[in-house]
């Protein structure tokens, strides 16, 4: 998402960060400056097993924090700034580690206490996170943890992320195709998945979605129904047009089914 940048510069402008004289690449686990000697950022170790598979422990040394601890002692106060108010259950203070420890909820309300430029571009890019429901992740979290579901939503919010700060449409306008992107997801992820869609519909791009979920489709501006049946009795064009037009074609058993819904 690019968030992190972000969250960096938010630090390294603390009172603690320049007394210590640490910049935005202290506070990244990836840089020598800030990263744990021993484990290198990761929070982990690999021990290699003989006959078995390679088992991850958390590191002995920063205790999975990531971090060296002069750069865990920067903690930056979070205060409401004028006019606005904090969760009250959100801590006094927070330092790098714990940010990266916190969900994209925590996360939009702490970066909602600070009046920087960059604080408010990481909580446009975080709540965008939170718009295709992935809220409950945290931002340390890797990415081989994500479910397939998960790494797709991602991965749009990455691109409507590119457009944040563009106020009506986008630049480039883009063609989407989704295959099947509602299996296995409940019926709240295909709600807050459609919103998706329909944002994207609305910065200008284009969405082609090959779908059996009648939610979306009911839910699409023009529909191509293939049938009449599947395999070989199926692949011709039984009808397009409007979800309403499909209803009303008899051969269609996508009309059939809209019939009830409608």
């Amino acid at each position: 998402m690019g968030a992190f940048d972000d969250i960096r510069e938010v630090f390294a402008q603390s009172p603690a960060a320049l007394q210590k004289a640490l910049n935005a690449s202290s506070f990244s686990f990836n840089s020598p400056q800030g990263q744990c000697e021993k484990c290198k950022g990761a929070g982990f170790e690999k021990i290699e097993m003989q006959f078995l598979s390679d088992i991850f422990v958390k590191c002995a040394e920063c205790e999975g924090k990531r971090y060296r601890p002069h750069i865990l002692e920067a903690r930056i106060p979070i205060a409401p700034a004028p006019g606005k108010s904090v969760n009250a259950s959100l801590p006094e203070s927070i330092n790098i580690s714990e940010m990266l420890e916190s969900t994209v909820d925590e996360a939009a309300d702490i970066l909602c206490a600070f009046t920087s430029k960059q604080a408010k571009r990481a909580a446009r890019k975080i709540e965008i996170l939170k718009e295709v429901g992935l809220g409950y992740l945290r931002l340390g979290q890797p990415i081989n943890t994500l479910s397939g579901g998960e790494c797709q939503r991602l991965k749009l919010a990455s691109y409507l992320a590119e457009h944040v700060d563009e106020v009506e449409k986008a630049k480039k306008p883009a063609l989407f195709l989704f295959d099947e992107p509602t299996t296995g997801l409940h019926f709240e992820d295909v709600r807050i998945l459609l919103q998706v869609f329909r944002k994207l519909v609305h910065l200008g791009h284009s969405v082609l979605v090959i779908e059996h979920n009648m939610d979306v489709i009911r839910s699409s501006d023009w529909v191509i129904d293939l049938g009449p049946d599947a395999g070989e009795n199926g692949g011709k064009i039984v009808g397009t047009g409007s979800p309403a037009r499909i209803a009303s074609i008899k051969e269609s058993h996508t009309g059939k089914i809209l019939r009830q819904y409608f």
